[in-house]
This record gives C-alpha cells, sequence and structure tokens, in this order.
C-alpha cells in the first residue's frame, strides 16, 4: 500500500508510554496498534463529513461542490472509501488502501498541486451544464484529510488507558 502519511507511536510521547506499559504487562503491543488504527481510520473519515482536515481547518471548496453542491472531496465517495489502515510490528500506517484512482489522487488532495498537460497544449474539462473549458494549468489547493490532530491524540490516549485497564483487570 502506498501512502502519503505514517504514524508511527515514536513520535507521539503519550503513545510511545502506552506503548511501553503494554509490554510490561507482557502483551502485544499489536493489538493496541490495531485499536489505534480503527480510532485514526474513523477521524479521518469523518473528515469528509466536516469538509475540514485535521485540527479543523476548513477544506477551500471545490468548484464541483460549489456549482453542484455537495461536500468537497465527496463526489462518488471513492477516496474516503480508500481510508484504510495497516498495522506492522512497532508502527501504524494510515492512508488509502492504493488501488485505483483514489491513491493517485490522495496525494494531490493531500499536499495540493498544480495540473499542467502533459501530452496536448491544453487541458479540457467539461462543466455540469456540457459546456468545456480549456486551460494552461489547473491549481489544486491543498485539502488535508490525513494525519493526527490533538483530538486523535486525546482519543487514542484514552483507548489506550481503558486497554491497559483491561490487561490489569484480566478477562
Amino acid at each position: 500500500m502506498r501512502r502519503p502519511v505514517q504514524v508511527r507511536v515514536n513520535n507521539l510521547p503519550a503513545a510511545r508510554f502506552l506503548f511501553t506499559k503494554v509490554r510490561e504487562f507482557g502483551a502485544d503491543p499489536t493489538d493496541l496498534l490495531d485499536i489505534w488504527g480503527g480510532v485514526l481510520e474513523a477521524s479521518t473519515r469523518s473528515r469528509f463529513d466536516t469538509g475540514s482536515g485535521p485540527r479543523g481547518i476548513p477544506w477551500p471548496i471545490s468548484r464541483r461542490a460549489a456549482e453542484q453542491g455537495g461536500k468537497t472531496l465527496v463526489d462518488r465517495g471513492n477516496l474516503e472509501g480508500s481510508i484504510r489502515y495497516e498495522v506492522r510490528p512497532g508502527q501504524l500506517e494510515v492512508g488509502v488502501d492504493g488501488v485505483g484512482a483514489s491513491s493517485k489522487f490522495a496525494r494531490v488532495h493531500q499536499f495540493g498541486a498544480v495540473i499542467r498537460p502533459v501530452n496536448a497544449e491544453s487541458l479540457r474539462f467539461q462543466l455540469p451544464g456540457g459546456a468545456w473549458v480549456f486551460a494552461q494549468e489547473v491549481t489544486i489547493p491543498a485539502r488535508p484529510f490525513l494525519g493526527v490532530d490533538e483530538d486523535d491524540k486525546r482519543d487514542m490516549r484514552e483507548v489506550g488507558i481503558e486497554y491497559l485497564r483491561s490487561l490489569k483487570n484480566g478477562p
């Protein structure tokens, strides 16, 4: 899976602390990473509902959303539907599944891009009313949807503490 963003526990002090405590209980920290993956995947998907990135910063409204109604980055739901997490030893990655057009466009939407024609003199787009627009370049603003913000860290800490309690209290 090709992912534009990776989250590693050693980048988050509270997560690193909880990870260490899980090991002290003799449990497999992979289970905690899996729980955190679910938290971060849900948080990332919720950004498509709010139209804002990490830290609640609203995305610039897309032309399609402005002209047709609807939400920015939510047309067919392909990008939102491609959000996945993957756990590897000591590591949690959250991003897109790497399949289809979503993976190609994820980087563009996350970081922004300037699109120029490769094999033609201009780019060509058909508007909803049927009219065609030609352009030498199109600037796609960054609309970050991946990342870990303070709310995510709080949620990770809370579920991590609950997980530790379950280890302490046993089955």
